[in-house]
């Protein structure tokens, strides 16, 4: 699944159920975080792992003290020290990781670096406070912003300081700054390819000469600060 894809079912999806999420209590979540500190070797392992499924393969044996629901929810939450009632917390974990690398600024570029991590979310609705959650609504209460998505219709969305635009071939996001972006009709736009050498292409025209460009820049994708 690439970004568009993903956006798009984001937006429109339905095929989307509720999901229940085991209830947890701090107090759980203390009691967890014990046994993680139980021995030199569990907590190594806990410490250095982000997948839970491979936690449990070395340690099984947590699966006898919690179901492994429950021991996945308390995985994630003993390491956010933070739940969002209702919401998966591995999923609160890796949005939470997703903004921590990449930043809320430019929202499409960071989805673009985690389709595969958020997917599996995407049939799925919460309750949260008895309303109904969906995965875009947890992406946007930690952007902390209404997120303005790039869609099978829209290459192109205004973020800040620049422009967000898709790079299909690359399955990637561009950040193209205000004076290139703003000339660029959509149809050009879905034609930008991504040449090895040249970097970003439309047709014959390198992307970061434009505008009476040096084209020199640092990042192939990232054309804020190009001479």
């Amino acid at each position: 699944m690439n970004l568009i894809e993903f956006n798009d079912k984001l937006i429109v999806n339905n095929q989307r159920q509720k999901r229940s999420v085991p209830e947890v209590t701090q107090n759980d979540i203390d009691e967890f975080t014990q046994l993680m500190h139980s021995s030199r070797s569990i907590l190594n392992m806990y410490q250095t792992t982000e997948e839970f499924g491979d936690f449990i393969k070395v340690y099984p044996s947590i699966k006898k003290i919690y179901n492994a629901d429950l021991a996945e929810e308390l995985f994630y939450a003993s390491k956010l020290h933070y739940r969002y009632d209702g919401v998966p917390t591995k999923l609160v974990y890796v949005i939470t990781k997703m903004f921590s690398t990449f930043g809320h600024n430019h929202v499409n570029d960071a989805l673009s670096r985690s389709v595969k991590y958020l997917a599996p979310y995407l049939d799925d609705i919460y309750m949260v406070d008895d309303k109904e959650v969906t995965l875009k609504d947890v992406i946007e209460f930690f952007a902390k912003t209404q997120v303005k998505l790039l869609t099978s219709s829209v290459p192109k969305v205004k973020s800040l300081d620049c422009y967000e635009v898709y790079v299909p071939d690359a399955d990637r996001v561009t950040l193209l700054p205000n004076d290139i972006a703003s000339k660029l009709p959509y149809a050009d736009c879905e034609k930008i390819v991504f040449d090895k050498q040249k970097g970003l292409v439309i047709e014959d025209i390198i992307v970061r000469t434009m505008n009476g460009r040096l084209g020199i820049t640092k990042d192939d994708f990232d054309l804020r600060q190009t001479m």
